[in-house]
């Protein structure tokens, strides 16, 4: 069984192989520590908003829109209200917009940068009594 304390957060140690196992032969185990890159989108948004979906919204609110623009429904008297009920409409729509939009800028961050002393330990599962071994490996982030 393999154990690496100390980890930097979104950062993950795949073994390979998994499970060790020892004999006469000498063996040989792969770490590999994955950390994470900055990136400008969240993990899976990107996906869920796929262009089908924003089509379709598109498709759904356009005669909302058409109606709101209009003025359908809307008594023909009070045409002051109903002007400014448009109005705030579209300052809403134009609010929810901009601020969907996001800073061009911003990032979703990473694996932080850093130097970071990781102690590997492999402790025997099967044999009692047997003392676990560590090294030590240091880990470059950048």
């Amino acid at each position: 069984q393999f154990s690496v304390p100390g980890l930097p957060p979104k950062a993950t140690f795949p073994f390979s192989p998994p499970v060790l196992t020892l004999g006469a032969n000498p063996a040989i185990e792969t770490l590999t520590i994955v950390t994470v890159a900055p990136s400008n989108t969240v993990t899976g948004v990107a996906a869920a908003a796929a262009p089908s979906r924003m089509i379709l919204a598109g498709i759904l609110w356009f005669p909302v829109a058409g109606l709101l623009l209009t003025g359908v429904g809307f008594a023909r008297r009070n045409g002051k209200a109903a002007a400014w009920i448009v109005l705030l409409a579209l300052f809403a729509g134009a609010g929810i917009l901009a601020g969907c939009a996001g800073e061009p800028g911003f990032k979703f961050p990473g694996t932080p940068d850093g130097h970071y002393t990781l102690t590997v330990t492999a402790t025997a599962v099967n044999s009692p009594g047997t003392p676990p071994q560590s090294t030590m490996v240091t880990l470059i982030v950048k």
